[in-house]
C-alpha cells in the first residue's frame, strides 16, 4: 500500500489508506517537528468499518487525535463511527469523550481515545473509556497508558461523569502508538515499536504482522522532536 504525505490540516482518512503527515512541512532547524501516521482496516465483508481515526492541528498549534472502536457490525456500527469523527474536539480530551458519550445515547456504542500535544509546553494530554491501547514513549521510556472502563453512549450521563485528562510530559522527544482491539500484540512488540520505530513503520508493523485474522483495526503513531533530529520520509511503499 502505498504511503501518502499530507500537510497540516483536519485529517479524516478514508478506511484502508496510510496517511503520513509532516508538520510543518518543511520546519526550521530551531523548530519542533510534529509527524503522524495512521490506517484504519476494515473488514473485508465490511465497506465502511467501525474502526477510523482523525486528526487536527488547531490554531493554536496542537495536534488533536481521535480513534474510535465501535461496537457490533454492520452499517449501525459504521455509522457510530462516522458520528464521532464528524463531531468537533472540545477543550479537553476528557470534554471530547463526553460529547463523544452523549451524541451516541441509543446507539450500540463505542470504545474511543483522544490526545492533545502541545509541542511547544511538551505536554501530551489524553482520555480514553474501553479497548483503545495508548502507549507513550518520552524520552526513550516507553508506557502503557489507563484506559477507563466503560462504553461511550450506554448509560447515563453520569455513568461517563468521572472522566478525567491525564497528563504527561518530556524534554527531548516524544513518540505515542494507538490501536485497537483489532491488533493482537504482545506489550513488549507495541512498547518496541513505540519507543523506536518511524510513525509509518510502526503502523504498518502491526497491521502487517499483527492484526487479528477477520478483524478490523485502527493503528496510529506520532512522533515530537527538533526538527534537525528528525529523519523524514515522504511518500514509500509498505508492506
Amino acid at each position: 500500500m502505498l504511503l501518502k504525505s499530507v500537510e497540516a490540516g483536519d485529517l479524516m482518512p478514508v478506511a484502508g489508506t496510510v496517511f503520513h503527515a509532516n508538520l510543518p512541512p518543511e520546519p526550521q532547524p530551531d523548530s519542533t517537528a510534529l509527524e503522524v501516521t495512521g490506517i484504519a482496516v476494515p473488514a473485508v465483508s465490511e465497506a465502511d468499518g467501525k474502526v477510523g481515526w482523525r486528526a487536527q492541528v488547531a490554531e493554536d498549534g496542537r495536534l488533536r487525535i481521535a480513534v474510535c472502536h465501535a461496537l457490533g457490525d454492520g452499517e449501525e456500527a459504521a455509522e457510530v463511527t462516522r458520528t464521532v469523527l464528524g463531531l468537533p474536539f472540545g477543550r479537553t480530551p476528557a470534554e471530547t469523550l463526553t460529547s463523544f458519550h452523549v451524541a451516541l445515547f441509543g446507539t450500540v456504542g463505542a470504545a474511543a481515545l483522544v490526545v492533545e500535544i502541545d509541542a511547544e509546553q511538551r505536554e501530551l494530554w489524553f482520555a480514553g473509556t474501553g479497548d483503545v491501547t495508548l502507549v507513550v514513549a518520552a524520552d526513550g521510556v516507553a508506557t502503557a497508558m489507563p484506559s477507563q472502563f466503560g462504553t461511550l453512549g450506554l448509560g447515563p450521563p453520569v455513568a461517563l461523569a468521572s472522566l478525567r485528562s491525564h497528563r504527561t510530559t518530556w524534554e527531548r522527544d516524544l513518540r505515542l502508538l494507538i490501536h485497537t482491539a483489532g491488533v493482537d500484540s504482545p506489550r513488549e512488540v507495541t512498547t518496541s515499536l513505540a519507543a523506536t520505530a518511524h510513525p509509518a513503520l510502526a503502523c504498518a508493523t502491526l497491521v502487517k504482522d499483527h492484526l487479528a485474522e477477520a478483524d478490523e483495526a485502527c493503528v496510529v503513531a506520532a512522533r515530537i522532536g527538533s526538527a534537525e533530529q528528525d529523519e523524514r520520509i515522504d511518500g514509500m511503499m509498505l508492506p
